[in-house]
């Protein structure tokens, strides 16, 4: 979804991006993408915020 894509550039790497191996670890990330990007594209601020357009 291109709400959390767009979140995960305005945080790159930092606290508050959705899927950073730098912030989670990256054998979460790795085996947990899916979960945490299914998980922050259900989020209704996310998605009011990353895609009015």
């Amino acid at each position: 979804m291109a709400a959390v894509h767009r979140k995960h550039h305005h945080y790159s790497d930092e606290e508050g991006d959705p899927h950073s191996p730098r912030v989670f670890g990256i054998w979460k990330v790795l085996f947990g993408n899916y979960f945490m990007y299914r998980k922050e594209a259900n989020n209704p601020a996310t998605i009011r915020k990353y895609t009015p357009d």
